[in-house]
Order: structure tokens, then C-alpha cells, then sequence
């Protein structure tokens, strides 16, 4: 009979393309959502009511943004709280309850290029170098210019397809 485990034993195949740098995982924002991130709605709305409670909008405005997209929504708070000097909170809508799941700590653990549509700063990847000594610090990459195919072989590079909070004007 074939044993299921919770956490499968990772094939010798995907740890040496990992160590090799043919190994590039995508995380949608599925993932954030298991640790109870908001979706990028959520976080939109989150924003907006921010704002609402600074009484620098009114809910009315909010009403009126309620239809459009995500980041579109998004963009706009951001504007409007960059032409207030308002600084927007994103760290209490983004707590992660890691006792939700335990996802970013395996996802992490690979250490090889990653490529995500999740705004978060969750994807922290260990260096997948063969001296343990060394570690590599992660480079996150936003910006469409920056999207180079050799940048995928590269450990602990994260491709964020749809912007990062580590600079919002993505």
C-alpha cells in the first residue's frame, strides 16, 4: 500500500535543479491567503479605509473606487495618501498567521529563483549555495526592466509579476 505523507520527501531531481539553477517555483497569492494575507482587494480595501478613518477621503469616495480593479484601487489610495504625507499602514493588513500553515517555511527552504504575483515580502529564500558559510541576500525584482531570463538562475531571486510592498510605486 503506498504511504501518504504530509510533507512528501522532495525527489533527488528537484534538489539538484535547485542547486543548479533550472529550478524556478511559482507561489500564487494562494499562498498568502492560507496564512490570512488579504487578497489584493482586501488589501485595497484595507488602504482605502485607512484613509477614510485619517479623514482624508470619506466613505463615498470608497464607494465610488469600489468597482475597479484591485491595483487600480490601489494606485489610487497610494496617491492620495503621497499627496496627503500620509503614510499607509500595510504591515497590520499583512500579518501572516504562520500557525495557519506552515507553507513559507518549505517554500523558502528550496532556496532557488521564485516567481510570484503576491505583493508580500513572505518569500524569503535561504541560499541554495553549496558553501553553507556563505549566504546570499534576496533580490527581489519588481520593475518589468529587471525581469531577465538569466536572472531565474539565480538563488534567492524573487520575481514580482505584479508589484512589491518593498516599493510601493510598483
Amino acid at each position: 500500500m503506498l504511504e501518504l505523507y504530509e510533507i512528501p520527501t522532495l525527489p533527488e531531481e528537484l534538489k539538484q535543479s535547485a542547486l543548479d539553477g533550472t529550478l524556478v517555483i511559482f507561489v500564487g497569492n494562494g499562498a498568502s491567503r492560507l496564512l490570512g494575507c488579504p487578497s489584493w482587494d482586501g488589501l485595497a480595501d484595507s488602504v482605502l479605509s485607512q484613509l477614510a478613518q485619517a479623514e482624508i477621503i470619506n466613505y463615498g469616495t470608497i464607494q465610488r473606487l469600489q468597482n475597479l480593479e484591485a491595483k487600480k484601487k490601489l494606485s489610487i489610495a497610494i496617491q492620495i495618501a503621497s499627496d496627503e504625507s500620509y503614510t499607509i499602514d500595510y504591515q497590520t493588513p499583512l500579518k501572516a498567521d504562520d500557525s495557519k500553515s506552515k507553507i513559507y517555511y518549505h517554500i523558502n527552504a528550496v532556496g532557488c529563483a521564485y516567481v510570484t504575483t503576491n505583493y508580500d515580502l513572505l518569500i524569503n529564500p535561504v541560499s541554495r549555495s553549496r558553501d553553507e558559510t556563505k549566504l546570499e541576500s534576496i533580490q527581489r525584482l519588481y520593475w518589468p526592466e529587471q525581469f531577465l531570463a538569466g536572472k531565474l538562475r539565480e538563488s534567492c531571486t524573487v520575481v514580482h509579476l505584479h508589484g512589491c510592498l518593498e516599493d510601493t510605486k510598483s
